[in-house]
């Protein structure tokens, strides 16, 4: 991760602090890329949106990473307050006398005293094993919350990308749409809800929002799960327009005018190249098409406003 790319996030996610997130929303500001990309099958819908310059914000439970805006909670990140007891003790029941629990529940320290317990018994991290069903069933209930809530667009930083030209334009079948964001002033929505995503070996954990936070729509805690995939994606240099909190029940198409260029895959279909052309002359787009050379893609115009 990029050095501005770890302060955002730490700005962002690590505090409370109005000041620290204002600071955050500056950096990202300074840093979003003059030009984004789309890579997109080329349908009827696809040509609509061209013509009425929007993109389509939808869930996540739609993407192809079913980890997509995933989260997790950890067994023993913070859940030391009194109010996880009782969550310790059903699940440890099965395997230990009540009054023994009870016993170590009334000491101010009994957290460590249960550990110790648990672990110098068993010689295997018998906490982390007992909670896993009740960990998983939060997992699934906030992780599904999340995507729910969450209307995403996926941009990236690149137009010539092998591996996303095959996924997401239909085996180059299909377009890249490039996007002006120097066409938005600081303020508007496409650029203060425009942020990049995050790389990361595990899931977002979110141990601290549970034991501090309530899930509810109206605060934004499940932005950083939207914006964080693991490692194994992160060639995709992937930005995301996100607009979360329950602000949209449903998936909709939103305004989006900055499209600049759009770049016919090699393999489009002729039946296409004509509608292209003409949306690209009435919009005033960039109409390229796609060359495979020797030292990879390029690109040669075809009409330029």
């Amino acid at each position: 991760m990029c050095d501005w790319k770890k302060e955002f996030k730490e700005l962002l996610f690590s505090s409370a602090d109005k000041e620290a997130k204002r600071q955050a929303f500056d950096l990202k500001e300074k840093n979003i890329p003059t030009q984004l990309f789309r890579y997109r099958p080329l349908n009827a819908y696809t040509l609509l949106e061209l013509a009425n310059e929007t993109v389509y914000i939808q869930s996540p439970l739609n993407f192809n990473d079913p980890y997509d805006s995933w989260t997790k909670f950890s067994a023993m990140a913070g859940i030391r307050d009194n109010s996880s007891k009782k969550i310790f003790k059903d699940a440890l029941l099965p395997h230990y006398p009540e009054n023994q629990l009870d016993e170590i529940f009334k000491s101010p320290d009994w957290f460590e005293n249960l550990y110790e317990l648990v672990f110098q018994s068993t010689g295997i991290d018998v906490l982390n094993v007992a909670l896993q069903p009740t960990l998983e069933a939060l997992n699934q209930k906030a992780a599904t919350t999340g995507q729910q809530i969450m209307k995403v667009c996926c941009f990236t930083e690149v137009n010539n990308s092998l591996a996303m030209w095959a996924h997401y334009a239909d085996e180059y079948a299909g377009i890249c749409v490039e996007y002006d964001m120097t066409r938005f002033q600081c303020e508007d929505i496409q650029r203060t809800r425009m942020f990049p995503v995050f790389y990361d070996a595990e899931l977002a954990d979110y141990t601290d929002y549970f034991l501090n936070n309530s899930f509810s729509p109206k605060k934004d805690i499940f932005l950083e799960g939207s914006l964080h995939k693991l490692s194994e994606w992160s060639y995709e240099r992937e930005w995301r327009f996100n607009i979360g909190n329950g602000v949209f029940d449903e998936d909709v198409n939103y305004q989006f005018p900055a499209i600049s260029s759009i770049y016919m895959g090699y393999r489009l279909p002729d039946k296409y190249k004509a509608s292209l052309l003409n949306i690209a002359q009435v919009k005033k787009y960039s109409l390229n098409t796609m060359k495979i050379m020797s030292y990879g893609i390029d690109y040669d115009t075809v009409y330029e406003p």
